[in-house]
């Protein structure tokens, strides 16, 4: 079973090309256009909704809350922390090695971290720190950083609480993992912005000497939507929907906004543009890659 996350935001989301008031009627539809979409492909999938994350940090109203996802999932959130992982090859989207930097357009992540720190310390919150994240999969990696430096600060995380977690997480620097979902052996989970290829925050964080050139798509190739969506005998159906799905959204975009979607405006394809004319439609070009095998360091 594939659990998608419904994180996009409403009514617009900031780095789409055009008003966000006119995309409002697109993304208000998209969950239901990604569920029938996966669907028609043969892909088991179940949505989990907002709600089910406003929830959970009602569980710890009473501690300082540090929010790792998106204010749409914790609205209620005391800090928001804007850290990625990211890789410098394509091929490393699949496995790794990652690394730990600020979403674009915010402070590094140290300088982050040092700053939720003090805040933490002003708030004089005496029932302890949670850290809220969507899921969690088997290294954690994030959230150990985040506790190792405010553990330095003199700040002990108390509490970790995700909406989704795999079987082998069950902690972190020490700290028990509390989840809504404990995904079953054959279950994976991602979210629903990544279905899309070129959305704002999708995909795998591309870096280039340290700067930020794009997201890869989930859908590039059957190496990484196995690793990173569905089971590897699924791989090949989800790239195949995801293609469908993006070009699906790209046209309606298009058509809002009166002119062609083309790779240049979409700073997460940047990097695909670098290897064709980045004046190429985007749907154009979503479907060159799927009609042959993708796959390149």
């Amino acid at each position: 079973m594939l659990y998608l996350i419904d994180d996009i935001d409403e009514p617009g989301v900031q780095g789409l090309p055009s008003h966000p008031e006119k995309l409002a009627p697109l993304l208000g539809g998209l969950t239901d256009l990604a569920l029938a979409n996966l669907r028609a492909y043969g892909i088991s999938v179940e949505l989990i909704s907002k709600q089910m994350y406003h929830d959970l940090e009602t569980t710890c109203s009473t501690s300082f809350r540090v929010a790792l996802a998106e204010k749409s999932l914790f609205p209620a959130a005391d800090h928001y922390l804007n850290i990625t992982r990211g890789v410098v090859r394509i091929a490393d989207a699949s496995g790794g090695p990652f690394h730990l930097i600020p979403r674009e357009g915010h402070i590094s992540v140290e300088t982050q971290l040092t700053s939720l720190a003090a805040e933490i310390t002003y708030s004089n919150r005496r029932s302890g720190t949670c850290i809220l994240d969507d899921g969690i999969g088997g290294s954690g990696m994030t959230i150990r950083r985040v506790c190792e430096v405010l553990a330095t600060h003199g700040h002990l995380v108390s509490e970790i609480l995700v909406g989704l977690s795999n079987r082998s997480a069950r902690q972190v620097a020490g700290i028990p993992i509390r989840c809504i979902l404990q995904l079953g052996d054959d279950d994976t989970w991602m979210n629903l912005r990544d279905l899309i290829w070129g959305f704002p925050n999708s995909g795998v964080t591309l870096l280039d000497q340290g700067s930020i050139v794009g997201g890869i798509p989930y859908g590039l190739n059957c190496q990484i939507a196995a690793a990173r969506a569905v089971a590897p005998t699924a791989a090949r159906s989800f790239c195949e929907a995801s293609a469908k799905l993006s070009c699906v959204f790209w046209n309606e975009v298009s058509m809002i906004a009166g002119e062609a979607v083309t790779l240049r405006m979409l700073p997460r394809l940047d990097f695909l543009s670098r290897r064709t004319s980045g004046n190429n439609s985007v749907v154009e070009f979503i479907q060159w890659i799927r009609s042959i095998e993708f796959c390149y360091d």
